[in-house]
């Protein structure tokens, strides 16, 4: 292969660009001499430019109020010291996060102190203290709440074994098998029943939580199902008996309305009846009366209609007047 005097003019130059000087004594060298030129080359094309963000860890005070527990700021803190980033910014990032009595509590030391002694204080004042044997009591009495979900349950009973696999009670390789076993033994009675199966098919704890919050998914949405179905045979009962309590009381207002008419008819007629009642008594009062006057016979004068008491009628045939005789003197006359 021959180069013309050009190709021979545009490499050198190309070299002179660069500003290298090939070292080609022989073709071994020349060929050796580019290919480590190339891979210089290639490796700064490729280089990563050092990360233009900061530290940060969530907002921490050590009290429940915070952003976040002092168990989750002590893992950031952890993974920004195990991260790329210089110790003076995991430094600054540490006290920029600390609020309340735990920044304060970070105030009281020197402010060169390293990340070690900020960290070593704050231990001391927010880190769990329980005893070992508590620790692992705590996790195997866990039990699932009425109130509690798969997730918020399992959650809980990792951060239970989380706590003695940092006192060094456990190791990190056996938590999968202890969790599996108390997330199965720690469930309501209602999903234990119905995932026994589950537990002995398969083999990780994070498997055996996804079919559970199947199971229990499926377990609430039947039971919603049934609920509404309750909620609309109630409504349909209701609705019926509402009907019928309407269709009652129109029938009462009907029975009533007919009761007032009857009585105010009985009413009419007996005002009536005792009216004619009472004008035939007087009448026939009134005819008795008149022939009783009419049979009355005088034992005076002996005529009808009249008694002698109430006689004014003149019985002296000399038609002289009763009272012309005068009495006499001595009371003779």
């Amino acid at each position: 292969m021959e180069f013309t005097d050009e190709e021979v003019q545009n490499i050198l130059g190309a070299f002179k660009a660069l500003k290298v000087k090939p070292k080609a004594d022989t073709p071994e060298d020349f060929s050796k001499w580019m290919a480590d030129i190339t891979a210089s080359m290639v490796a700064f094309s490729v280089k990563e430019e050092p990360t233009s963000s900061h530290a940060t860890a969530s907002i921490a005070s050590g009290d429940s109020k915070s952003e976040a527990s002092y168990e989750l700021w002590r893992y950031e803190v952890t993974c920004l010291q195990q991260g790329s980033y210089p110790h003076d910014q995991v430094s600054r990032a540490i006290r920029r996060s600390l609020r309340g009595e735990a920044g304060r509590i970070t105030m009281r030391l020197d402010p060169t102190a390293s990340i070690s002694e900020i960290l070593s204080k704050l231990d001391s004042v927010y880190s769990n203290v329980d005893l070992k044997e508590t620790l692992l009591a705590d996790f195997y009495s866990a039990r699932q709440k009425d109130n509690e979900d798969i997730a918020t349950w399992s959650c809980r009973l990792e951060d239970l074994l989380n706590r003695a696999v940092q006192k060094g009670l456990v190791k990190t390789s056996e938590t999968n098998d202890m969790l599996k076993a108390m997330l199965w033994t720690g469930l309501k009675q209602t999903l234990k029943d119905v995932s026994g199966h589950k537990f002995d098919s398969l083999k990780t704890f994070d498997e055996l939580r996804v079919a559970i919050r199947r199971i229990e998914s499926e377990h609430r949405q039947r039971e919603d199902e049934l609920k509404q179905n309750k909620k609309t045979t109630h409504l349909n009962m209701a609705s019926s008996s509402t009907t019928s309590q309407t269709k009652e009381i129109s029938d009462l207002k009907d029975l009533v309305q007919q009761l007032l008419q009857e009585v105010k008819f009985l009413k009419e007629n007996s005002v009536s009846h005792l009216s004619n009642n009472q004008q035939s008594y007087g009448s026939r009062f009134r005819t008795d009366n008149t022939m009783k006057k009419r049979d009355r016979t005088c034992l005076r004068c002996g005529q009808v209609g009249h008694i002698a008491s109430a006689c004014c009628v003149r019985v002296d045939h000399s038609k002289r007047d009763l009272n012309s005789m005068r009495p006499m003197a001595g009371g003779k006359q």
